[in-house]
Parts: C-alpha cells; structure tokens; sequence
C-alpha cells in the first residue's frame, strides 16, 4: 500500500491490545476511589504502549526498517470476558 509521499515504503508499526490487561490491573484495585481507577488505568496504558514501543523497535532494528507508530487499543473484543466494562 501506498503511505504517503513522505511516508518509507517499509516501516514497522506495532498494534497494542490492552483490554484484558486493563482489566486485571482493575480487578486488584477493586473497591478504590476512582481517582486510583483513573491512575491506574493511566498507568497500565503507559506500560503496555512502552512494551509495544520495545518490541517494535527491536523488531526494527532486527529487519533493518524504520520504526513507525504504537497503535493502542482499548475496545473490547468479542471474547467473552474481555471488556474492562464487566469490572
């Protein structure tokens, strides 16, 4: 695909699912006011978009590409269980 003019025709993007994550950093701190649910919702979000950022950059430098973006999402997914909502 075409990414745009000034945009390498080869790059290393790395899409974070962090729903299930988010919901068991949720489930230790159940009870807490929501000022600890917003920090660590925060803070949850932080470590797995670093972890993404790793491992995209590692398997850059491994395929000898530029390193794009860290594409984080926190929707749910169809699997039962997985929605921070059910918390």
């Amino acid at each position: 695909g075409f990414h745009g003019i000034s945009e390498p025709d080869v790059v290393i993007n790395t899409g974070v699912s962090g729903p299930g994550v988010v919901k068991a950093a949720l489930e230790q701190i159940k009870g807490q006011s929501m000022d600890i649910v917003a920090e660590t919702i925060k803070t949850t979000a932080f470590k797995i978009t670093r972890m993404g950022q790793l491992v995209g950059t590692i398997a850059a430098d491994k395929l000898n590409v530029p390193f794009g973006i860290v594409d984080l999402s926190l929707a749910p997914t169809p699997a039962v269980g997985d929605s921070v909502a059910e918390v």
